[in-house]
């Protein structure tokens, strides 16, 4: 018959801390990765381009989908910040970038400026 030591039980119990502890961290550390390589990318990239679709994600994020293919994605509570249609214009080697919305006129018109570091998660 098996017998369980005290030693063989604090070893389990540790492991049930320490396995789901480890995996949170380096979940925690892949998603500050991929976040850094986002600003570094939306810094270097020049935009001139409009919003073509929208998505959220369980309600924490929210993905805008230019037409040159790149992409913005901010907490939910920025939400309003842009919309489908709006376009969006940023320079070089800058996070500030514009919002131009369409008017009842058809014509675009300033709407706001941002800092992409002030909104991102």
């Amino acid at each position: 018959m098996l017998t369980i030591t005290k030693n063989s039980y604090v070893l389990k119990k540790s492991l049930a801390i320490v396995i789901p502890a480890l995996l949170i961290i380096g979940f925690l550390g892949v998603m500050e990765y991929r976040g850094q390589n986002a600003a570094k990318e939306f810094y270097k990239t020049e935009i001139n381009s409009m919003v073509v679709d929208m998505d959220t994600w369980q309600g924490r994020s929210v993905q805008y989908v230019l037409a040159n293919g790149f992409s913005l994605s901010f907490s939910a509570s920025n939400e309003n910040k842009m919309a489908v249609g709006d376009s969006v214009q940023k320079n070089l080697n800058t996070y500030l970038y514009k919002v131009f919305r369409k008017n009842f006129s058809g014509e675009y018109e300033f709407v706001s400026e941002y800092d992409y570091n002030k909104l991102v998660y």
